[in-house]
């Protein structure tokens, strides 16, 4: 048996609208935590030129 989800009761009160919020949030952060970046705009930033040269 699992350990009881500390987060189900907080989860449980939330809007639609606010779900999916936090689901946007975690899926950042999980694509932080594997890929390094957080969104795709961040990724390309690292392959526009640089406006100073």
């Amino acid at each position: 048996m699992g350990r009881a989800n500390p987060f189900g009761e907080l989860v449980a009160v939330l809007t639609a609208d606010e779900f999916l919020l936090l689901r946007k949030a975690v899926d950042e952060r999980r694509c932080r935590d594997e890929v390094g970046v957080g969104k795709l705009a961040e990724n390309a930033a690292a392959y526009l030129p640089d406006p100073e040269y």
